[in-house]
């Protein structure tokens, strides 16, 4: 919108300045002949206008037609734009798609699984999504990528839960080091990337604490008349 309104103003601008070139030295050379009976005057006047208007009109068509190249190329830029998005956004959800198939290669398995190659490979990957998403400019394929990426660090949460009782060794430094729970210890960085990308960061906007806590009760079916009353009494504390 404003880039618009620069270019209207612009135009407008290039059309008062071609009136007063046209207007200013036709006043000078033609001040003492306003108005004239003498055909040869108008012959004068009428070369000069054609003149003059003539490289006028030839600099407005160009900077149309570069106005009209500009918006085009614009455009083009745009569309340019969302499909990389759309690509990146595609790629960076296979990435963390494949990173979690690494440490649970088997679907009824609950908790990951030890290996040092698979950690790396699984870090790696995380890393791989978090650079392609780092490219992504629009706003609503943002929004999509970071949807994704919520989902599978919940999955990735499910299956590294501490308190999971098939993974309760993971609560204890001898389970990443070399020796009692493996043959080799996990690579550190690997360790760090996956729990890393697991954990919710303080900086991260939570979109729960956007909702007025002022609610309407009459959009909550009675039928739940638990969670009903439950949330009547955060209603009725607020009112307080």
């Amino acid at each position: 919108m404003e880039s618009k309104r620069t270019w209207i103003w612009a135009g407008l601008g290039v059309l008062v300045l071609a009136t007063l070139v046209t207007a200013l030295p036709w006043i000078g050379n033609f001040h003492n002949h306003l108005w004239s009976d003498d055909p040869a005057h108008w012959g004068q006047f009428g070369d000069y206008i054609g003149g003059t208007l003539a490289t006028i009109l030839a600099a407005l068509s160009f900077g149309g037609l570069m106005l009209n190249v500009i918006q085009q190329n614009q455009a083009m830029r745009k569309e340019w734009q969302l499909r990389d998005d759309e690509s990146y956004v595609k790629q960076a959800v296979v990435c963390l798609e494949r990173a979690f198939s690494k440490v649970r290669p088997n679907p009824n398995r609950s908790f990951p699984l030890r290996s040092r190659l698979l950690w790396l490979e699984c870090a790696r990957l995380i890393l791989t999504a978090e650079s392609m998403a780092n490219n992504i400019k629009t706003a609503g394929f943002k929004a999509m990528y970071e949807s994704e990426r919520e989902h599978w660090r919940g999955q990735f949460r499910n299956l590294f839960d501490p308190e999971n009782e098939m993974f309760l060794v993971s609560n204890l430094p001898t389970y990443f080091e070399k020796g009692k729970y493996g043959d080799e210890a996990l690579e550190h960085n690997s360790v760090y990337v996956i729990y890393e990308f697991m954990t919710w960061q303080d900086e991260q906007p939570d979109p729960i604490k956007t909702i007025d806590y002022k609610w309407n009760l009459k959009r909550i079916l009675h039928g739940y008349r638990g969670a009903r009353e439950y949330l009547h009494k955060f209603d009725k504390s607020l009112k307080d």
